[in-house]
């Protein structure tokens, strides 16, 4: 809670010049966002004051007290020492912050699954689509994480599958510009969609990583040419884990 509590201030530029009152409704709101609770404590919200390493009020109850005190009251007394923002105040911090809050534990997510990524060329590819992710520019991250996949599922080909590959090769493409990869670089030669399906055909990779993969290369594809298409967060962090747990960590 700690390093996303901070990040999450340090991401608001004028945290610092906000009231007492402004920041106690902001804990309040966040303690709420990123649990299963919806009411809290003065001393929850003195902790908050302590891991943003910000000087606690004095007297938090009398600030609450005067929050609920209000009209209309901005606090709801819960239970005895508990307290909630009400609805209002919540969706105003919730629509200035909530979106930050959930990249940042998306984020935190991502660099967890990064921390798991075996091949040094994989993480310089991830930490390029982690910019992207980070400054909203998610056709940019699709484009960047399948990038990587690819390239990943190819260098396992490549170290690991060749003779099966070539061997299949032919068969699934007879009229294909080249009959067998002899150096990397002649997968340039082959269509994306090509080298998924001789991978597929030769066993290398099951039908349900084979769907998983012509799926996101649809999705790579309406991401990469100009198209009205909106390309989501949500679609972005589906397609980022589906590419990473089902092919870079499963084929190494």
């Amino acid at each position: 809670m700690i390093d996303d509590l901070k990040k999450l201030i340090d991401s608001i530029r004028d945290f610092e010049s906000w009231n007492t009152v402004k920041k106690i409704k902001f804990f309040l709101w966040y303690k709420e966002a990123t649990s299963n609770r919806d009411n809290f404590s003065s001393s929850e919200i003195n902790k908050c004051f302590e891991l943003a390493r910000l000087t606690k009020p004095s007297n938090t109850n009398s600030f609450i007290n005067g929050l609920i005190k209000k009209r209309p009251p901005e606090v709801i007394k819960k239970r005895k020492g508990f307290y909630q923002l009400t609805g209002i105040q919540y969706d105003y911090f919730n629509d200035k912050f909530g979106k930050k809050a959930s990249t940042l534990e998306v984020l935190k997510i991502l660099k967890d699954l990064e921390s798991k990524i075996p091949d040094q060329s994989d993480k310089v590819f991830f930490e390029e689509a982690l910019r992207c992710y980070t400054v909203e520019a998610y056709r940019a991250t699709v484009i960047m994480i399948w990038n990587m996949s690819y390239y990943h599922l190819e260098v396992y080909i490549f170290k690991n599958k060749l003779i099966e590959f070539n061997d299949q090769l032919p068969k699934t493409y007879p009229k294909a510009k080249v009959s067998s990869i002899k150096d990397f670089d002649d997968f340039s030669i082959l269509k994306e969609s090509e080298l998924i399906q001789v991978a597929k055909s030769a066993g290398i990779i099951t039908n349900d990583v084979y769907k998983i993969l012509n799926q996101k290369l649809g999705r790579r594809n309406s991401a990469a040419h100009p198209s009205t298409i909106i390309i989501s967060r949500l679609q972005t962090e589906e397609f980022i884990h589906d590419l990473i747990t089902n092919v870079v960590l499963k084929y190494t």
